[in-house]
């Protein structure tokens, strides 16, 4: 669903030869990519079998077809005006955005949200200047670490092709653009999932509002200062909503840096199914942070009564292999985390209590 219409550029994006052009692998995998472009593994239904194929019943396939054109239809009258939707319609609006955005819809609604591209028409000529400015000090790294980015995913599989470069100057272009984030791993991620929705400067742009305006400079910027506080939040929710299963992570030694770092800093991207992945960033964009923590805890909750007769190489092995099958149907996983009840409010009060820890440690 890659819509960037950017020309190719000379290699960046790494410093060996190229390994065959995009449109060679691109023929000679066609058969074996799921329908978000993900190679497919072996048993795996990484992003969830095709709703309808060639072979299926033609009457199911006509009611499948019929109520995803109904689907697309009421969206494309939401987003003609989402801003005065949303204010008109707030439960519809909701409860639409937590069911999923319509794949063909997906960049266009996901911009609308953060207002990002109210930035890309008031500093029209800045991500081309960033662009092609001739030396940036995060070059070497971010170069190192693109390959490991969707390396699955047919746009990102070529090295130095069309999504590793708009990758690279996405990447490059941010940190040259914000000296106090500047390039961190994991930032990647977020880029690449974007990129197959928009275009590079477009990307850019929804990079910069989810930074400003969703408080994630906080987990890239030196130090991981929103990580931190996260994670905070996180240990104390699950003591609130999975007692037993948060006394016995307790006796094992096991806290949420060892297992749920990577659902806040890549929103889950990192190894979940990508159908779930796009769900998640529906809402995140919708309704900001609480979406994550009401995943993961409702997806431990699930897990509870296995995870509470586990020992710490176990459990950990269990979360890593066994949360991500759960996710393999998005709606049953999303529920689990929409069942969580939590508040703006308890989040605020728990951000209160991580700060005045923080502060009476430093000031002894």
């Amino acid at each position: 669903s890659n819509t960037s219409n950017d020309e190719d550029v000379p290699n960046e994006a790494g410093n060996g030869e190229d390994n065959g052009s995009d449109s060679e692998i691109e023929n000679g995998i066609e058969g074996m990519l799921d329908r978000h472009g993900f190679l497919a593994e072996e048993g795996s239904t990484q992003s969830g079998p095709l709703p309808v194929t060639p072979h299926s019943d033609p009457r199911h396939r006509k009611k499948v077809i019929d109520q995803l054109r109904s689907r697309e239809n009421k969206w494309r009258d939401m987003i003609a005006d989402l801003k005065r939707y949303k204010e008109k319609n707030p439960r519809t609006f909701k409860r639409r955005m937590r069911k999923g955005v319509p794949d063909s819809m997906r960049g266009l609604v996901w911009q609308d949200l953060c207002g990002s591209r109210v930035s890309l028409k008031k500093y029209s000529h800045l991500y081309v200047d960033l662009k092609s400015r001739p030396t940036c000090e995060d070059d070497a790294v971010i170069s190192r670490d693109i390959a490991r980015t969707f390396p699955r995913h047919v746009y990102f599989l070529s090295k130095n092709g069309r999504g590793q470069q708009a990758l690279f100057h996405v990447l490059r272009s941010y940190s040259l653009y914000d000296s106090q984030v500047g390039y961190c791993q994991g930032m990647g991620f977020i880029c690449a999932l974007l990129l197959l929705y928009m275009s590079e400067e477009d990307t850019f742009w929804l990079l910069v509002s989810l930074m400003r305006s969703y408080d994630m400079a906080g987990l890239f910027m030196p130090g991981l200062p929103n990580l931190g506080l996260f994670l905070y939040q996180f240990n104390a929710l699950l003591k609130v909503h999975v007692p037993r299963l948060h006394a016995h992570f307790e006796e094992e030694g096991i806290v949420p840096d060892m297992y749920a770092a990577q659902w806040f800093i890549t929103l889950f991207s990192y190894s979940f199914p990508f159908d779930f992945v796009l769900r998640v960033w529906d809402i995140f964009l919708a309704e900001k942070w609480k979406i994550v923590f009401r995943v993961g805890l409702g997806l431990l909750k699930h897990e509870e009564d296995t995870l509470v007769t586990l020992k710490f190489e176990n459990i950990m092995d269990h979360i890593k292999v066994q949360l991500p099958l759960l996710a393999e149907d998005p709606d049953a996983a999303i529920g689990m985390g929409l069942s969580i009840r939590l508040s703006k409010k308890k989040l605020r009060s728990l951000e209160a209590a991580y700060r005045s820890e923080r502060g009476n440690v430093s000031n002894k």
